[in-house]
């Protein structure tokens, strides 16, 4: 919980936790806030003051911590006190994957003799970082998005 001035009101021990994990290149010691808390929440009032006519949304930011992690962060202010909740989550695959991996998709047609053509959705994926092998999935639902089918 923040005030106005981003000085910490209150926090849970998980988020002390979450906190800890934060990389010191993304929390000088001098700031009362990661650099990452401190976007989110001016994101927050900038949606407030209607810069982008989208007062409505909750502003969400990802992070990935010093041992690997991701979180995502979300800020919003409670009605009744006026103080600023930031919300730490850890990220689900789906909301880290176009981070972390380049992908294209699209269908193609298996042909096999005596039997009507059956198609296909591919996906290919790749590290930008080529720490990971390029991978190719198939799938024969077309229904499934391709960043369902990159996180089952």
């Amino acid at each position: 919980m923040l005030a106005e001035d981003l000085s910490v009101v209150a926090i849970t021990p998980a988020a002390e936790r979450w906190l800890a994990e934060v990389a010191e290149a993304d929390w000088p010691g001098k700031r009362a806030v990661p650099y990452a808390v401190s976007a989110v929440v001016g994101r927050m009032l900038a949606l407030e003051q209607g810069e982008d006519g989208q007062s409505d949304l909750l502003p969400r930011l990802r992070l990935h911590t010093a041992s690997g992690h991701w979180l995502v962060l979300h800020a919003s202010r409670l009605s009744a006190t006026g103080q600023i909740a930031v919300i730490f989550e850890v990220a689900w695959p789906a909301e880290i994957a176009p981070l972390i991996m380049q992908w294209c998709t699209g269908t193609a047609l298996w042909y096999r003799i005596g039997h009507p053509p059956l198609p296909i959705r591919w996906v290919l994926t790749r590290d930008p970082a080529g720490k990971r092998p390029v991978k190719a999935l198939l799938y024969t639902d077309q229904a499934l998005s391709a960043e369902t089918i990159i996180c089952t």
